[in-house]
């Protein structure tokens, strides 16, 4: 798989290394409806089935040591009762006769947002909830709502990130700078579109020795109407003479600070 990457100057996203208590303070269900007949693989008459969607809010408590693990969490937001606030999506498949399931719930943690969820032909109930505050909203995508963490003085956080880019159109004069596999998602804006505090290279393996572009020959900007160097755009990169699929990138940029409760509330019991 040919590559592209770059190493960003960004609002730091925190990941958790080990479970931490949470508060769960509501429960909305904003739809039921019957789920569609076949939808479980095992079985071709599978029992009445719906499906229940909507939110779930939940508060965590940034003095509490067991949320110390949360990436700036004493950073974010917090309400009147100093507890930091978060949302995020669900889906439950149960049968439409409770009498009809079996006592088992099987939970799944979605992978980018992924939904599908449907019957069950041994009769279990099934759950799925969003937990990746990067994704934006969508009819058939799990997501979360987290809170934007900053500095002192309300100041962005910033720090070094690396996103990678695969397989780009040959000649494509611009590409976007996005995350996720199989879902586009927008990442932070550079610190600064000075391609001299940034780094392109050309990579064909992640073992290859890198080669890289001179900073006068790439910009962050948009080509796809304009010649090189471009538009400035914070969102893009552009490349003189096109890009080909053996490149990688190496920058800065910055972005909003999130905290990730996301890992948290999926992984406590």
């Amino acid at each position: 798989m040919r590559q592209l990457f770059v190493l960003l100057a960004t609002s730091a996203l925190g990941a958790l290394a080990i479970p931490a208590p949470a508060r769960l303070v509501r429960i909305q269900v904003d739809s039921i409806t019957p789920a569609p007949v076949g939808t479980a693989p095992t079985s071709t008459l599978p029992i009445p089935y719906e499906i229940v969607r909507g939110r779930f809010f939940g508060t965590l408590d940034p003095a509490d040591a067991h949320n110390h693990v949360i990436t700036d969490i004493d950073g974010a937001p917090h309400d009147a009762k100093e507890r930091v606030q978060y949302s995020a999506t669900f889906a439950i498949a149960r049968p439409v006769d409770r009498s009809r399931a079996t006592g088992v719930l099987f939970y799944d943690v979605p992978n980018r947002g992924g939904s599908l969820i449907g019957a069950d032909a041994d009769g279990y109930v099934r759950v799925i909830s969003g937990w990746q505050g990067d994704l934006p909203p969508g009819p058939d995508v799990q997501t979360a709502s987290v809170p934007v963490a900053h500095g002192k003085n309300g100041k962005p956080l910033t720090g070094p990130v690396l996103a990678r880019f695969t397989d780009m159109p040959a000649g494509a004069r611009s590409i976007a700078i996005t995350g996720s596999i199989g879902k586009p998602t927008a990442r932070p804006v550079p610190v600064t579109l000075d391609t001299t505090k940034a780094r392109l290279f050309r990579q064909t393996a992640d073992l290859a020795p890198p080669v890289d572009v001179k900073p006068g020959d790439w910009a962050f900007a948009d080509c796809a109407t304009t010649p090189f160097p471009g538009k400035p755009d914070p969102a893009k990169l552009c490349l003189r003479g096109g890009f080909d699929p053996c490149l990688r990138l190496y920058a800065d940029l910055r972005g909003q600070g999130s905290t990730r409760p996301g890992d948290r509330f999926c992984r406590d019991p």
